[in-house]
């Protein structure tokens, strides 16, 4: 049996009001919202969130492969995958491998990893997805379009969603599309593309899919599809021929909006909590054609539960309101000052162990936590006698700083020292928080964010955000940038 074991997610803490941008353009967008991510982060630190979440529970050691789908990735020539790779810390002998250029580029990840797990040539595969695009200001798709991120391990152990068939068409359709030299997307006439686009390719995909299976309509309890707005999808729940029961609500649109190549995982862990062992499931990703596949739950589904209370818990804390101006600024459309630091990428090379792993070293004779790592022990002075050593992500904020001077996106810049779960510390900065809500005893998790962009390149490092956070108050984004590269210890053994 082959079919996915896990799935996790990540949705950013910051959201973008459709009131809001009723106000600065005059004229109604309806209501609602979609996530924004932070200035700082971008498809790939959304997709290590991701990935970390979906393997929380196991052992990275057992993963062989890492596919990362987005039609937004930081970098266009160098692989993005490997970088996803080592901050989740998987080994060396992964297989990574960048998939984009299409919506339902991560369905076909998971078609492709299905078939390399049940060729035998990978044990378990990592499928991780996510987008950040961006609307022409002042549209109506610019309302539509969410950031996140979400992953599924496919693999043939401990099958939670078993794979029965796939069935895949390809068909040339200019729908929404961005050149290499556009900044945002594009789009055809609406109607022509929801008639011929969306509903139609999607219901040849899915009528193929059922004929391959000898399964008929009534077979099916979920069906999973892709849909860019509310609209659209209500459309679609009319037209493909499935009992409306069989379909999922607008909700996830109205909170977080369109994620894009994210959209058919997302919509995967919110169908959790409606199905139960023996139910069938029908999963499509659009674009340029479709992606289906024939799903059976089994009875470890219930592993899953946790993933969706996950997503639920994302979705229920306070999402802090971003203005419509810093929401551009965070985007680049908007210049502001930047500081201009030195980065040097032998150095990053020679430290990602412990900056992008998050390793150190533990005195064997004292337990005192190395980092950096250092041959004489700093607590007892024993030489040479240490391990490998992992830290936890978890911990609270021992002390902190505020600055004022630092040219950054927003001020202040706020560096704190974290006191990790079980001991240790880290020096980082903070992000996703109210600078009035800092304390001394916050409770944070350390997430992958990019710190700034000397040498040209995107240098990525780990900041740290509050574990919790409330209802929403009408605050808006105060980001920063990072001030210098942090020092961190280490806890857990690798």
């Amino acid at each position: 049996m082959i079919g996915i074991s896990a799935l996790g997610c990540y949705v950013p803490s910051y959201c973008l009001t459709a009131e809001s941008m009723s106000r600065v353009w005059g004229t109604s967008f309806g209501t609602g919202e979609r996530a924004v991510a932070n200035y700082d982060e971008d498809s790939l630190t959304m997709t290590v969130e991701a990935t970390l979440d979906c393997l929380r529970d196991r052992e990275s050691k057992g993963i062989d492969g890492l596919f990362f789908a987005s039609t937004t990735a930081p970098y266009a020539e160098k692989q993005n995958a490997s970088l996803v790779a080592t901050a989740a810390d998987l080994t060396k002998e992964t297989l990574t491998v960048d998939y984009g250029g299409s919506l339902r580029a991560g369905t076909s990840a998971l078609r492709l990893a299905l078939d390399a797990v049940k060729s035998g040539s990978n044990r378990a595969i990592v499928v991780t997805t996510a987008d950040c695009r961006m609307g022409e200001p002042g549209s109506a798709m610019e309302t539509q379009l969410g950031d996140g991120a979400a992953a599924a391990l496919v693999s043939s152990d401990e099958v939670a969603i078993a794979v029965e068939e796939t069935f895949s068409i390809c068909q040339e359709f200019t729908d929404v599309w961005r050149k290499s030299d556009d900044s945002h997307l594009r789009s055809e006439d609406d109607r022509f593309v929801q008639t011929h686009g969306y509903v139609e390719i999607t219901q040849e995909a899915i009528e193929g899919l059922l004929k391959k299976a000898g399964c008929e309509r009534q077979d099916v309890c979920k069906v999973i599809f892709y849909a860019p707005n509310v609209r659209i999808h209500h459309t679609m729940t009319r037209a493909l021929g499935f009992d409306q029961s069989a379909y999922l609500d607008d909700v996830f649109l109205t909170l977080v909006g369109d994620t894009g190549v994210a959209s058919p995982l997302f919509s995967l862990l919110q169908v959790l909590g409606e199905v139960k062992a023996g139910d069938r499931l029908i999963l499509v990703g659009y674009g340029s054609g479709a992606d289906a596949f024939l799903l059976q739950v089994t009875e470890r589904i219930e592993r899953l539960k946790s993933n969706l209370h996950q997503l639920n818990t994302q979705l229920t804390s306070r999402r802090l309101a971003i203005s419509y101006g810093e929401y551009l600024k965070a985007r680049r459309v908007i210049p502001y000052e930047k500081p201009s630091p030195f980065s040097s990428y032998p150095i990053l090379w020679r430290d990602q162990e412990y900056d992008l792993r998050l390793r150190g070293r533990r005195c064997c004779s004292c337990d005192a936590v190395q980092y950096p790592v250092r041959r004489v022990c700093w607590q007892c002075g024993a030489k040479d006698d240490f391990e490998d050593v992992k830290l936890s992500r978890e911990g609270s904020v021992y002390t902190y700083t505020k600055d004022y001077v630092f040219p950054a996106f927003g001020s202040p810049v706020i560096m704190a020292v974290i006191d990790l779960e079980g001991g240790g510390r880290f020096f980082t900065e903070l992000t996703d928080c109210d600078p009035d809500d800092v304390r001394v005893g916050l409770p944070v998790k350390l997430t992958f964010r990019r710190f700034h962009e000397g040498g040209g390149f995107n240098n990525y490092y780990w900041k740290a955000r509050p574990l919790a956070v409330g209802p929403s108050e009408g605050r808006t984004l105060k980001a920063r940038t990072p001030l210098t590269k942090s020092n961190s210890p280490y806890l857990r053994r690798v």
